[in-house]
């Protein structure tokens, strides 16, 4: 049976690309179970090296040129599902997608967050975006301090680095602990999602943005 082929954007940061993969190919095995080679969806990765959407004086001129180059590439390929595995890269998208089945992760964790009632999660998430307020733009949420915040802008790039995974989990962990106990956390950067799935934080209430747009492509294709 001919399926739409799926383009995922990567590369901010360049692990979180392969989670999405990773989290897409495996609801296919346990939702739809896929077993087969030619089970599997037709996917392209592009895991392009975007300018830093970190820093407080970003060129985002650029960083949408960049990311309408790569929508375009997809789309030339033949895909007609998409989706950015980065929450940030969502705030420099332009226009409108209405000619293919654009996966917003930022909406689609809205969907998420009303229907299971979360009330106010905190969103851990990159500096840009919470000074953008881009989860905000959606639904009713709570940042981390600005002390807190350099933390997160921290791991973010020592997870990029490559730098140990599990002192980093640690390090989040006693923070949600100390400054977020019993409160729903969000996971509003793909790098912190990357982390969990590698070396998974401590913490009640975790959701991860990431493997809801993997399980949303999965239906999308397989419907």
């Amino acid at each position: 049976m001919n399926r739409a082929k799926i383009g995922l954007i990567g590369g901010a940061g360049p692990s979180a690309g392969g989670l999405l993969f990773e989290q897409l190919i495996k609801h296919c095995q346990e939702k739809y179970t896929c077993k087969q080679d030619h089970d599997f969806p037709h996917i392209m990765l592009v895991n392009y090296p975007f300018s830093d959407m970190l820093a407080e004086t970003l060129c985002s001129k650029k960083i949408k040129s960049e990311l309408r180059n790569c929508i375009k590439d997809l789309k030339n390929s033949g895909c007609s599902i998409i989706a950015i595995a980065c929450n940030t890269l969502h705030l420099f998208l332009e226009g409108t997608l209405d000619d293919i089945n654009f996966v917003h992760m930022v909406e689609e964790t809205k969907k998420t967050v009303n229907k299971i009632s979360l009330h106010r999660p905190v969103v851990l998430c990159s500096s840009t975006a919470a000074r953008n307020s881009l989860h905000k733009q959606y639904f009713d949420c709570e940042y981390a301090t600005e002390d807190i915040q350099k933390i997160l802008d921290t791991t973010i790039a020592d997870i990029t680095e490559g730098k140990n995974l599990l002192a980093i989990s640690q390090q989040l962990s006693s923070i949600l602990a100390e400054r977020y106990q019993n409160f729903p956390i969000i996971l509003g950067c793909t790098e912190f999602s990357y982390l969990h799935e590698k070396k998974p934080m401590d913490g009640k209430f975790i959701y991860d943005p990431s493997n809801i747009v993997a399980e949303r492509i999965a239906d999308i294709h397989y419907y």
